[in-house]
């Protein structure tokens, strides 16, 4: 019943009606696009609908009844899927999920790294891959072993400290979205420290280690 091109590659949005049901949106990169519509606690499909666009998934989306029931819509950052949202679930919040927010923290932060240290962060695999990966993930490769390359990390981050004022950044922020299964007073807590970065991110700099 899945729309599913041989060779695609998937991106999942999850819509949230009820505790155990589920919307979930799979957009397939390449010559084919497909929005699929299930109940993921109950590993149920409910509907395939082919394409991506506004008008071929709301169209759609707005026979279903019981719209006004959906609360949560956990998707990717795209602009598209938040106007299919507003348009077909009125009522619902939208969460971005966490492997696009950790991306994109990500991709901020090499951006500000590669503007610091051009050439050693742009054209060194090695180096770049260090500072992307979360430290507690950092592996052996074929040639050096895991404490070699925090090793290496390390020597990087002393002679460049504004970059490391920046990981350690990354690093708390990550560790913190990367958080599961959290009960309603961690959450809370969870939701006090997450403002607190944000502040961080909005009103302080590192410019002075530069």
């Amino acid at each position: 019943m899945q729309f599913t091109p041989q060779g695609a590659r998937t991106m999942r949005i999850l819509l949230k009606a009820k505790p155990n049901e589920r919307i979930q949106h799979t957009i397939h990169k390449g010559y084919k696009f497909a929005t699929t519509i299930c109940d993921l606690s109950h590993n149920r499909v409910y509907d395939v609908i082919e394409g991506k666009r506004i008008d071929q998934v709301s169209s759609k989306l707005l026979k279903y009844k019981g719209r006004d029931k959906v609360k949560v819509v956990c998707m990717d950052l795209s602009s598209t899927y938040r106007s299919i949202v507003r348009k077909c679930f009125p009522k619902a919040k939208i969460v971005a999920d966490r492997f696009h927010v950790i991306r994109l923290v990500i991709t901020h932060f090499m951006t500000f790294c590669k503007q610091v240290q051009p050439d050693e962060v742009k054209w060194q695999r090695d180096t770049t891959n260090l500072l992307r990966t979360h430290r507690k993930n950092i592996k052996k490769t074929n040639l050096k072993s895991r404490a070699q390359r925090l090793k290496e990390l390390d020597k990087f981050l002393e002679n460049n400290l504004a970059i490391r004022e920046a990981y350690l950044f990354k690093e708390r922020l990550c560790e913190l979205l990367n958080r599961k299964r959290q009960n309603f007073s961690e959450s809370i807590k969870n939701i006090r420290e997450l403002k607190k970065l944000m502040h961080i991110m909005k009103y302080e700099s590192v410019k002075e280690c530069m």
